[in-house]
């Protein structure tokens, strides 16, 4: 999965494609998320990161929310 397509700054864009540097899920959802890709086009994004990336364990207290499990698992919902 291409996630440098989600970030709206070329330079940055060109900046990590050349230092080579490899997201983890949790930071490919978010930039996903803060996309201004529409959300079908989002939507088939996070399937692909459930695809390829590692899952991992988020925990995150957030407006009266608790997140304490697999991000997967959240992003499904």
């Amino acid at each position: 999965m291409d996630v440098l397509k989600f970030l709206s700054s070329r330079d940055m864009r060109e900046h990590l494609k050349k230092i080579n540097y490899k997201f983890s899920a949790l930071e490919a959802a978010w930039l996903v998320w803060h996309s201004e890709f529409i959300w079908d086009e989002k939507k088939k994004a996070y399937l692909e990161i459930m695809e390829e990336f590692e899952d991992m364990h988020i925990e995150r207290e957030k407006m009266n929310m608790t997140l304490n499990g697999s991000l997967f698992e959240y992003m499904k919902k």
